[in-house]
């Protein structure tokens, strides 16, 4: 039909002329409606108008894919919201989410599979697979959905647990808004389980009919009111990613719909998929369904076409704001007829914190009882209350009858009968519990807790008047089967009530005072009080209000207390820490390799403490020898700076700068009274150039003592500059280390990282100081310019907002020299080199420069060529304590890094190889995520960094080794010393992931010998065993995804190399003992050579 020219008479198409419809008009709102309800636009359909949608063009039979035009507004849509990571994602329309759930199992599905699913589902979705004979394997939840550790948990003891029963390869969740459960799923959460997918070969079908129906969670306290507007990217930003945004590998097939954005009658939606599942889906669809609706298509369309997807977008935002405040409305009911408490506060009766909030009653003694509890939902339309019925006498005598099979069934039927009788419904929880067969049909066989029972509330439909009605007729109820009084109060201290409603004062009763008062409540009358007049009984009303007040500002008063408490200690310490800082010594960067360092002499002035630096002649000025020998290393010092850090004295620039202030302090002097070196170092209460004036003379005229950076107001401190949302920032961080590190590797993984999950994992914004944000932002911009982006709208700058935070945290910290001031300027410089601003660039880079000089970056510390490090085997070498710290010693002082290997994951042993100055452990055999948290803890001085840190703090054999201080390296050695432990056995390989998520390992070194013999083989023949590779590569994997580095045993170069190229960071070459078999195996054969060529010359 394509061919021009082609007359068909094959098709049985009925020609539009005959279609009845030759018009259509819709009246449509205004994407901003919400806000202005009287704002309606028309859409005018005709069947002949071209340049609207072709109405005849829907009302005719269509290929089974959906219309062209709106199935490319889908991708175009997809591709905007979940930026999808493969390339040949797809679109296909189908009649809503449940419909197309029931091809995916037909397409996915045989008869006796198991389906992983939520611990609570929706009830249609089961409707699809119960008939075909296939289970559900429940998969237990939280306040994020359904925990990755319980599916893995699932996966891995699958072929235990159900014996000859294939394991699951589908896992169906709606992971925003889950109905019935109301809960979203967060990206960390999210990421840990499509690794899990992959690891186990798992497809997910993702139902997300309320992705963008999601809003905070509610706050007892600060009761947020809905946010205002954003932009269409602010807006996409703040909400919980897609699976389809963390899928690269094609496994997710998304369920999307309108029903819950335009209208569910619409029965209108589409998959998201890759090419092969659409393929066969679509097969499907055309002996079922076929297209949707065609009506339903065209008003899409051109609603879509008259919104933009920027009206769309706000069209949902306004949607959002809706829920909110409905689901606002049901939380706010439920706390006027309940005492609604932080799962935190209820402890004492079980509750855990992730059980959300509590609605309590007080029973006859005046004690809390919890009623049921809820997680605040941020996403979809549903609050899915668990009821607990150990303290209700009707639930205990039905578990206490031999009659009754299932009691918490038994009781939940009866008290939703009841609330149905007072005219409230609620959907049981039983229609949620998914189908795991006949046998698993009771609260005990399903495995489910005892004593509870689950109800849904739903807030998408009811008025707030008739929410707030239904929940008090619900409280009611409520009252009469857990037999507590009518009244809320009824076990509170006796207070005098002030006031009565106006039925209490027509039928001359007792009011209790409540804002709806009990007897109002019982039987559901509108409660309103009368104005009053009397000042008398307003101020006696107050009273409660004035004593509510006073206990809060007296509970604030003691917490002010405590910190003030611990706020002197924590200055006692400073003040402790700074006297010793100042007495630190002076290092000379000649001496490091070897071996002193010397104080500066109290009663010798800094010159002549500074011997190798710049001498001075008796008039002081220097030679013209040395002022031509500026620059040379051996006059560059470290010394101690006004923050108790060391930098770099000496090269060309610093002593260009010293010649300068001397002379201008030499001419000028006649001018002034007073050098401005005297007067920048001269104490308070000091006259300039007085005797008892210490400060340091024009030689050093950069690092006076207490003298720090002063605070600047106008430059915004770190937790005023908001980060990226946490989806965002994964994504760029991966980013650059996947695609830029490479190429100029100015940070250091493990280091970035960890200080990187403690700025997410900081309750307030403040997560770290400006220096690592100023990193963290520049990191962000660089990696911007990777992500798709519109240059319309941002030019050629992508990221530039990244840019310009960083640049305004780097300049609050300028005054202090740290190497993040090298890092974030060279990751600027490399930013403005990839927007083409090249004079940018080189600026950034020549300040990166000149801060990596200051720091002493630039001097060589040692006088050989080092070799990367060295490993000391404490395991299997003959090697003592002893033998030990003397091997750290030498070896450090060649300029390698030592490695100590002990026998154990003893932390007695830990600590004993890093007093010696070990640059880095290396722990054999390690095999769980527990004893990779044991390890992390013995290596590490507990800090406010590593709070859990174990690590003794006595031993002074390292400082000594590093020529520093023991405050200094105590200060340092956490984010300096190397943890690596090794995966040698198949159980660590299962648990590489866990094992590398442990905060504090940096390393994952892979022992193939043993890896080997863990699996069954010999333990040389690790390289041709296919399996023994693929457990390499997955320990590598696994120490990637985490951000830390990947080693490998190695014992010649071309292995270290082949292995290097693999991605493994950290290899060794060869051993001592196999070195020296080799050169004398070597050797001797040379020997034998000579000798026998000499016998055949001499005729011997």
């Amino acid at each position: 039909m394509a061919q021009d020219g082609m007359v068909s008479l094959a098709g049985g198409l009925p020609h539009p002329s005959l279609f009845p419809i030759d018009r259509a008009a819709f009246t449509v709102t205004n994407p901003e409606s919400f806000k202005d309800v009287t704002v309606s636009g028309n859409l005018d359909l005709d069947v002949n108008n071209l340049s609207n949608p072709k109405l005849s063009d829907f009302i005719q039979y269509g290929n089974c894919t959906g219309n062209a035009r709106l199935r490319q507004w889908c991708l175009e849509f997809t591709q905007k919201v979940h930026r999808p990571l493969y390339k040949d994602v797809e679109t296909l329309l189908h009649p809503g989410n449940t419909n197309a759930w029931s091809k995916v199992v037909g397409l996915l599905c045989e008869e006796g599979d198991y389906i992983l699913c939520e611990s609570y589902t929706y009830p249609s979705a089961q409707a699809m697979w119960i008939p075909l004979g296939n289970f559900a394997a429940p998969i237990a939840m939280d306040g994020q959905g359904i925990r990755d550790d319980e599916l893995e948990r699932i996966l891995r003891s699958w072929e235990t647990d159900h014996p000859g029963i294939r394991r699951p390869h589908v896992l169906y969740l709606v992971s925003v808004g889950s109905n019935p459960s109301g809960v979203t799923m967060g990206r960390e959460r999210r990421q840990n389980i499509y690794d899990l997918c992959v690891k186990y070969d798992i497809i997910i079908v993702e139902d997300d009919p309320y992705f963008f129906i999601q809003y905070p969670q509610y706050d007892l306290k600060e009761r947020l009111a809905a946010d205002e507007s954003k932009s269409s990217n602010e807006f996409l930003t703040s909400l919980s990613p897609s699976f389809v945004q963390l899928d690269h590998q094609g496994r997710v097939i998304r369920l999307e719909s309108f029903s819950k954005t335009l209208g569910p009658g619409l029965r209108l939606g589409y998959f998201v998929a890759n090419s092969i599942f659409t393929e066969r889906l679509l097969r499907t669809t055309e002996v079922e369904t076929q297209d949707p609706a065609g009506l339903s298509q065209v008003f899409v369309l051109s609603l879509m076409q008259r919104w933009g997807m920027d009206g769309y977008l706000t069209w949902l935002q306004s949607l959002r704001n809706q829920y909110q405040t409905r689901r606002d409305w049901m939380i706010k009911a439920f706390a006027q007829n309940f005492e609604l408490l932080a799962a935190s506060e209820v402890k004492s009766h079980g509750l855990k914190d992730d059980d959300g909030l509590v609605g309590c009653l007080r029973d006859a003694s005046g004690h809390i009882v919890p009623i049921f509890s809820f997680v605040s939902p941020t996403g979809g339309m549903f609050i899915w209350s668990k009821f607990y019925l150990s303290h209700n006498s009707d639930y205990e005598q039905l578990r206490k009858s031999q009659e009754v099979e299932d009691p918490e069934q038994a009781f939940a039927e009866k008290l939703w009968m009841q609330f149905a009788e007072n005219l409230v419904l609620l959907t049981p929880g039983s229609y949620y519990h998914p189908w795991q067969g006949a046998h698993r049909v009771t609260t005990k066989a399903r495995g489910a807790e005892l004593a509870t029972t689950f109800f849904r509330f739903s807030f998408s439909m009811t008025t707030k008047e008739d929410m707030e009605l239904g929940i008090a007729r619900l409280a009611k109820v409520i009252r009469k089967s857990w037999k507590f009084a009518a009244s809320p109060t009824a076990s509170d201290p006796k207070v005098r009530v002030w006031r009565a409603c106006r039925e209490c004062r027509k039928k001359k009763i007792k009011c209790d005072g409540k804002e709806i008062c009990h007897h109002c409540v019982a039987h559901s009358r509108e409660c309103q009080y009368p104005p009053s007049n009397d000042n008398a009984s307003a101020n006696r009303q107050s009273v409660a209000t004035v004593d509510q007040q006073c206990k809060v500002l007296s509970q604030l008063c003691d917490k002010v207390d405590q910190l003030a408490n611990k706020f002197t200690v924590s200055m006692e310490t400073l003040e402790r820490l700074t006297t010793e800082t100042r007495s630190l010594p002076i290092i000379d960067c000649a001496d490091l390799d070897g071996s002193r360092a010397f104080p500066v002499d109290a009663g010798q002035d800094e010159a002549g403490a500074l011997v190798g630096y710049h001498e001075e002649d008796e008039t002081g000025s220097s030679s013209d020898s040395e002022v031509d020998e500026i620059g040379n290393k051996s006059d560059g010092h470290m010394a101690l700076d006004s923050y108790g850090q060391l930098r770099y004295i000496g090269g060309p620039a610093n002593m260009i700068l010293v010649k300068t202030i001397q002379d201008l302090a030499a001419t000028s002097a006649t001018e002034r009274n007073t050098n401005p070196l005297e007067l920048l170092n001269t104490r308070p209460g000091e006259t300039p150039g007085s005797a008892s004036s210490t400060g340091i003379s024009s030689t050093l005229p950069f690092f006076s003592q207490g003298l720090v950076w002063p605070k600047l107001p106008h430059l915004p401190a770190p937790d005023s500059v908001p980060r990226p949302p946490r989806y965002v920032s994964d994504l760029l961080v991966n980013l650059y280390f996947s695609h830029i590190h490479y190429t100029f590797p100015v940070l250091f993984r493990p280091s970035f990282m960890r200080k990187y999950q403690a700025m997410l994992d900081a309750k307030s914004s403040v997560s770290s100081s400006a220096r690592f944000m100023s990193v963290f932002f520049a990191v962000c911009a660089c990696a911007s310019s990777l992500l798709p982006h519109d240059f319309e709208k941002i030019g050629s700058f992508p990221g530039l907002e990244y840019y310009e935070k960083s640049l305004l945290l780097h300049y609050r910290c300028v005054g202090q020299g740290n190497i993040e001031q090298v890092q974030c300027l060279g990751l600027l410089s490399l930013c403005s080199a990839g927007w083409n601003t090249l004079t940018q660039s080189w600026k950034f880079a020549g300040q990166a420069v000149r801060a990596a000089q200051d720091l002493g970056l630039h001097v060589d510390l040692h006088r050989v060529t080092p070799d990367p490090w060295v490993l000391v085997d404490c395991e299997h070498g003959d090697i003592d304590d002893s033998a030990m710290y003397h091997a750290v010693g030498a070896i450090a002082a060649s300029g390698s890094s030592p490695i100590v290997r002990i026998a154990a994951a003893e932390p007695y042993m830990i600590k004993r190889a890093l007093d010696s100055g070990a640059h880095g452990i290396m722990v054999p055999m390690c095999e769980t995520k527990a004893q990779a948290e044991l390890i992390a803890r013995a290596s590490h001085y507990r800090s406010t960094e590593f709070s859990t840190g174990i690590r003794g703090t006595g031993g002074l054999f390292a400082p000594a080794n590093f020529n520093i201080s023991a405050a200094s390296y105590m200060n340092h050695a956490n984010s300096n010393i190397t943890v690596i432990v090794q995966i040698e056995t198949e159980t660590g390989v299962e648990n590489a992931q866990e094992i590398a998520s442990v905060p504090g390992i940096d390393m994952l070194f892979i022992g193939p010998n043993d890896l080997c013999c863990s699996m069954g083989y010999f333990a040389f023949d690790h390289k041709r065993i296919p399996q023994v590779q693929e457990a390499v590569i997955r320990v590598r994997d696994a120490a990637k995804r985490e951000g830390k580095y990947a080693g490998y045993f190695c014992l010649s170069a071309e292995d270290a190399a082949q292995r290097a190229k693999m991605g493994f960071e950290f290899v060794n070459c060869g051993a001592d003992i196999v070195a020296i078999s080799s050169w004398m195996g070597s050797e001797m054969a040379k020997l034998k050579d000579l000798l026998a060529s000499d016998q055949q010359t001499n005729g011997v």
